[in-house]
């Protein structure tokens, strides 16, 4: 069963920076505004009001924020029904489920908006995101549209800003990068239109613990053909307080990436490019479970199974010798070449 709640008091916010943006979009519209914010929440009481403070205080104003509740143990139940603004719609379910899919889609499902967004509970925007990505939108020719983010620890930014690119990629381009680039795409930062979930459906609830979020991108934006990206960075993805990351290993089998790069694949008409795209980018995601594997000397050959050889065979090799050597040598290379890799990372 879902309740609604509704706030009280309108705050007014204006855009800081109209030159860029298209004014009409600027009015707010309650009854069809121009985006849907969804935000779930799930026992996040620490940081719940940073995520939608940073919502409120978006340049661009023509927007409604729907946060959709599942029962958490501690107040953040709490903390969300005590907030007034009068954009704020709040949906409650009587059952968790993972990953915040289910939540998602009952966010979905009672949008007024004409472009959907996201943004997670312990995460933050800056300032001017959706105004950044109102504009990719007005540009036309895509149903999706995404900007990049930074990472943060405890320790504060340990990404690196890249110089500003801004690209319409055909949807077997856009698999390429997501195979290989960093911060391409992220809950926080994409946007598509409410038609295109109405097309292609929403996230895939009761199925995957982790990873049906990217496994929803690749799915919208095949549907759309296109996706409109840039490395401006919108949005502040804190690690430190990311419980799927923490809690839940990365899949091997039953991953969510896997089967839809394998879905899609199958499809008729699907070019031999675009095929192998598909291949690396479900290469990348099991590659995540692979080296989690290695790391608590898990690693068995019968694993390499959903790794694809023929677009990875050095990696399929260099998997292969592990998974038949000791687990403890093992288990401290991997432990010593991940500790270079975060050293070399704040660098």
């Amino acid at each position: 069963m879902i309740r609604l709640g509704l706030g009280k008091m309108h705050v007014d916010l204006k855009p800081s920076n109209a030159d860029e943006l298209d004014m009409d979009s600027m009015v707010v519209n309650s009854s069809k505004p121009f985006f849907s914010i969804i935000i779930p929440v799930y026992n996040k009481e620490k940081v719940v009001l940073r995520s939608i403070e940073s919502a409120l205080n978006q340049s661009c104003s023509d927007y409604e924020i729907i946060v959709v509740l599942d029962p958490s143990s501690d107040k953040s139940s709490e903390i969300v029904r005590s907030l007034t603004d009068p954009r704020i719609r709040v949906f409650e379910r009587d059952n968790p489920g993972p990953g915040g899919y289910a939540a998602r889609n009952v966010g979905m499902d009672n949008a007024k908006g004409r472009w959907i967004v996201f943004l997670d509970a312990d995460d933050e925007w800056k300032e001017g995101s959706l105004a950044v990505r109102h504009k990719l939108i007005m540009k036309g020719e895509a149903d999706v549209v995404c900007t990049s983010w930074e990472d943060c620890d405890a320790m504060g930014v340990i990404s690196k800003p890249r110089p500003i690119e801004e690209r319409l990629l055909p949807v077997s381009q856009f698999y390429s990068a997501l195979a290989f680039e960093k911060r391409l795409v992220h809950t926080n930062t994409i946007a598509f239109s409410r038609d295109l979930f109405a097309r292609a459906g929403g996230f895939p609830e009761g199925r995957y613990l982790r990873g049906g979020d990217v496994a929803t991108w690749i799915k919208l934006a095949y549907v759309s053909g296109f996706v409109r990206c840039t490395t401006l960075e919108t949005a502040v993805y804190h690690k430190e307080d990311s419980t799927v990351t923490k809690q839940i290993p990365p899949a091997i089998k039953g991953n969510a990436v896997f089967d839809m790069c394998n879905e899609i694949k199958n499809k008729a008409n699907v070019s031999p490019g675009m095929k192998r795209a598909l291949k690396e980018l479900s290469n990348r995601h099991i590659r995540y479970g692979l080296v989690y594997k290695v790391k608590f000397g898990r690693l068995h050959v019968s694993d390499l199974e959903y790794f694809r050889f023929s677009v990875s065979p050095f990696d399929y090799s260099l998997f292969l010798a592990l998974s038949l050597l000791p687990s403890i040598p093992v288990r401290l290379f991997v432990k010593f070449s991940l500790s270079l890799k975060r050293l070399f990372q704040r660098k």
